[in-house]
């Protein structure tokens, strides 16, 4: 998956180009660096045309970058061996509205909920 962060507009001087609120990996992943990101960041190269991940997972040093490759005008290319992961990715990236949708289908509705909080659960009968 190879997914580019749009471009800064071009806007009014009086206007500054909006910067777009850091996001926080929604996916926990083993490996993931979200813990570490603080003691990375002396590592991190301050000059850089794009930033390439090979190695998605989660996304915390992606997500971390994320402003300032948006402010600056860079883009992310973005990448993992696990296409299902890629998927998830790519389903937030295109279509999140349709995903959000989807998720809240297969929640149980609030009476749903109400019904198995006030009833007791009946006991589970097994054939001998």
């Amino acid at each position: 998956m190879a997914a580019s962060l749009p471009s800064p507009t071009a806007t009014h001087q009086t206007h500054p180009t909006p910067l777009i609120a850091a996001a926080r990996p929604f996916l926990k992943w083993a490996g993931g660096k979200s813990r570490l990101l603080e003691q990375y960041q002396p590592f991190l190269p301050s000059v850089y045309d794009r930033y390439h991940e090979p190695f998605l997972g989660g996304g915390a040093l992606f997500f971390h970058l994320a402003p300032q490759l948006h402010q600056q005008g860079k883009k992310a290319f973005l990448s993992d061996l696990n296409p299902e992961l890629v998927n998830v990715y790519q389903c937030v990236r295109d279509r999140v509205t349709l995903l959000i949708e989807h998720r809240n289908s297969l929640l149980p509705s609030p009476r749903h909920v109400r019904d198995r909080l006030c009833c007791p659960c009946r006991p589970l009968h097994l054939p001998k």
